[in-house]
């Protein structure tokens, strides 16, 4: 077995949690198990006009606290210029992690709940 680790004392790495309210609980979750891997792909190329290097899509169940099973949705875009924005997705939230600053993350998130009809915001 081979492992490298690495740690970067500079680098940027934005956490976002999003909780859903009312009638955008469940919203995204179904929305991105309609679609996909290259209608999402197409989809984010197209809204945030960047070309997607590599998407990750994956459809499961989440095991919390070894009682609750919660339906999850996981999503990974990386674009060509090297910024990256992995989700978690739950029915009633979402948790981020990115390597964007603090405004690009709230823009992605904005922008793609918007787009995918979430929310009116």
């Amino acid at each position: 077995m081979k492992v490298s680790i690495y740690e970067f004392n500079d680098l940027t790495i934005s956490h976002a949690i999003i909780q859903f309210e009312g009638g955008e609980v469940g919203k995204l979750l179904n929305t991105l198990r309609k679609l996909n891997a290259s209608e999402l792909r197409g989809l984010m190329e197209t809204v945030f006009s960047k070309e997607v290097f590599d998407l990750c899509v994956a459809s499961g169940k989440l095991l919390h606290k070894g009682v609750n099973v919660l339906e999850a949705t996981y999503l990974r875009v990386e674009f060509d210029d090297g910024t990256y924005y992995s989700l978690e997705v739950y029915e009633e939230s979402v948790r981020l992690v990115s390597n964007a600053r603090l405004k690009q993350v709230y823009n992605f998130i904005k922008t793609l709940m918007k787009t995918l009809n979430v929310t009116g915001t």
